[in-house]
């Protein structure tokens, strides 16, 4: 039970994360402030974790295969969170949000093959329906105009699969070191993932300048969505923290099915009520689909 008491703990600092997300997306024109923003929503993680790990009383030294599991989870966040923002900018959050919800099998498959964790068969037929799930988004998508283009399906896909590996270094950590500080491991995968975000910021603002660096837009950025990015750093940290504890308690296949089908449940409500998408008929039946997915994969 205390498991899925952190996972919905978890989903609540997910949803207002994303609704801010969704907010700060139309202030943010490319790939340059993308970064950006989210490299600075990165130095105030770290600057929480920073303090966490100082409440836990935890040391900051880690070992060289807890070091590697946190680049693979920073560097994995940081090319999620850009193509998360990019795809947000580029058509249906529902759409989006389905996609998110099939980087499920990435954790469950390479726990089951590397770490023997448990699929029964109700839960393989519910991957199934989840897949089912994903082509009936993707209909509602063109039927609200929005093609899914090439470069767009790219995007959700590599969206969908940094997610996936995101989820899956919290079991790596916990195979890994299973009595280590989840404080210390998320801080150290907030640098990380801070290091990356700043390195294609530097990189990409070098090629636009020619190499004279002016930062007047950041600073118009930062005036406008200086509060979302606080409360995002906020909720995510918050959210890999109690996902983490979650996946202490519950098994690949118990966790991330269940989170992500909730989250999908609960952020087509929000993009219905605060951005104005419509739960047309297809779109009704691939949250249904979602639901079913969830409810075979956890409760039966």
């Amino acid at each position: 039970m205390i498991g899925y008491l952190f996972a919905f703990l978890a989903l609540a600092a997910a949803l207002v994360k994303a609704y801010c997300s969704k907010k700060s997306s139309i202030f943010v024109r490319d790939i340059r402030e993308n970064t950006f923003s989210n490299g600075i929503r990165m130095v105030f993680c770290i600057v929480i974790g920073v303090g966490i790990v100082l409440a836990e009383g935890a040391s900051f030294a880690v070992d060289p295969g807890t070091l590697l599991i946190a680049v693979l989870a920073g560097v994995s966040s940081a090319v999620h969170i850009t193509t998360w923002l990019a795809a947000t900018k580029r058509g249906a959050l529902m759409l989006l949000n389905i996609f998110y919800l099939s980087g499920v099998l990435v954790p469950l498959l390479l726990c089951y093959f590397l770490y023997d964790e448990p699929i029964r068969p109700i839960q393989w037929a519910g991957l199934v329906v989840l897949m089912a799930a994903v082509y009936c988004m993707c209909s509602y998508n063109k039927s609200l105009g929005g093609r899914l283009t090439g470069t767009s399906l790219v995007i959700l896909i590599v969206c969908a699969v940094t997610a996936g590996l995101m989820d899956f270094t919290q079991k790596m950590f916990l195979y890994h070191d299973p009595a280590g500080s989840i404080g210390v491991f998320n801080f150290y995968t907030y640098v990380f993932s801070a290091v990356t975000l700043m390195g294609i910021y530097l990189f990409s603002k070098w090629r636009e300048s020619g190499g004279k660096f002016t930062f007047t837009g950041e600073k118009r950025l930062l005036g406008e969505i200086m509060i979302y990015i606080v409360v995002m750093a906020v909720c995510m940290f918050a959210n890999s923290w109690l996902k983490t504890k979650a996946a202490v308690y519950l098994t690949s296949a118990e966790l991330y099915p269940l989170y992500q089908g909730a989250s999908l449940i609960l952020l087509a409500a929000m993009s219905a009520v605060f951005f104005k998408e419509k739960i047309t008929l297809r779109s009704a039946v691939g949250i249904v689909l979602a639901f079913v997915s969830l409810i075979m994969m956890n409760l039966l």
